[in-house]
């Protein structure tokens, strides 16, 4: 009978949580559960550390057979390469550094305190101030709370039970990477190696601790999105580094395909998808450069640069497929104001009102 109730009352609450939920919404939340199932079931999904052999077949067949499927001859083709274009001060990074150290030195100092204190251990993390991970890093850890969230697939980890994890949002913030970033401007800015070894050895242990979908860093489709623009950034910036080995690079590319793949998957399309699903949108729009796939696809095409700026503009087909998506959206608000409408209407009994 004890058990009996128990489904009853499950029932009962899945019930109440599909009330007033659309179809469309409910097929998606099912999707999305159902593909975490068969994850933690190991039927879908990459598991430990990715192959080389997965990572090449996602790849365009002919930029893999060009290289040869090789990831020394990929990073020489990277470091080659001139387009797609990155950011202009990242891009130029000589001609900014230069520019920065004759012009704002306070500036290049503060940035270089701050990357000595990450190589020395300590970060400035959500108004805490010289927080320690350990050393090496511990990936899981909240030093607020000496609490270590579990190395469980990332559907089942209660991330917002502190008991179980901590203060999640302080070692998400920690695994959003921005102090890569941090340690490829000062690496910049000075040429010091040091901070490409510490971003080393970083992201080194990083993708050894923590597996795809494994852990409390794959719980939030937003900060695996955060984390993927980190990387993308550190790569720009450590390009010269000959710390950033072809090995190395390669490694974090099958990760970055993890990463996309994961987001792609577990879209907060029905969870906070004003800013969640547009930070989300933003990391696997940087990794494969959006830009380019849009002028490849005729929907944007470049105008002549204005100084250190590159503008686009639309295309005639590229304001038509605007245009549709704009309806859309406007088909999807109408429905959202006639639905508050109707609820507004229920709640003081008198007949909703158009317009």
């Amino acid at each position: 009978m004890r058990f009996a109730g128990r489904v009853s009352s499950a029932i009962q609450r899945a019930a109440n949580k599909a009330r007033g939920r659309s179809f469309a919404e409910l097929r998606e939340r099912g999707e999305q559960f159902m593909v975490a199932a068969l994850e933690r079931r190991g039927l879908s999904g990459p598991h430990g550390e990715p192959t080389d052999a997965a990572f090449w077949g996602e790849v365009d067949p002919a930029l893999a057979a060009e290289v040869g499927r090789d990831f020394d001859r990929l990073h020489a083709r990277f470091l080659e390469q001139t387009s797609p274009r990155f950011f202009s001060g990242a891009e130029h990074a000589a001609a900014t550094a230069k520019y920065l150290n004759d012009n704002a030195a306070d500036l290049v100092a503060k940035v270089v305190h701050a990357a000595n204190r990450v190589r020395n251990g300590g970060f400035d993390l959500l108004g805490y101030e010289a927080l320690r991970f350990g050393a090496p890093v511990d990936w899981h850890l909240d030093p607020t709370t000496g609490i270590r969230s579990p190395r469980s697939h990332w559907s089942v980890i209660r991330y917002l039970d502190p008991s179980v994890v901590g203060d999640h949002k302080v070692v998400w913030e920690l695994n959003r990477h921005q102090h890569f970033m941090l340690l490829g401007r000062a690496y910049r800015l000075t040429g010091n190696e040091e901070y490409a070894q510490t971003f080393v050895d970083h992201v080194t242990a990083w993708m050894s601790d923590n597996p795809p979908k494994q852990g409390i860093n794959w719980a939030s489709s937003l900060e695996v999105s955060y984390r993927l623009i980190a990387w993308v950034w550190a790569i720009e910036l450590f390009r010269d580094s000959p710390k950033l080995t072809a090995r190395l690079r390669g490694r974090m590319l099958k990760y970055l395909h993890a990463h996309a793949t994961h987001v792609e998957r577990f879209l907060s399309t029905y969870f906070s998808p004003n800013t969640h699903l547009t930070g989300e949108a933003l990391g696997p729009g940087t990794l494969y450069a959006t830009l380019a796939r849009l002028e490849a696809r005729g929907l944007i095409e470049a105008m002549p640069a204005e100084d250190r700026r590159r503008p686009y503009r639309l295309t005639a087909d590229g304001a038509a497929v605007l245009r549709t998506q704009l309806e859309g959206i406007e088909g999807i608000v109408r429905a959202g104001l006639a639905r508050i409408g109707r609820s507004a209407s229920r709640s003081t009994g008198s007949p909703p009102t158009t317009s």
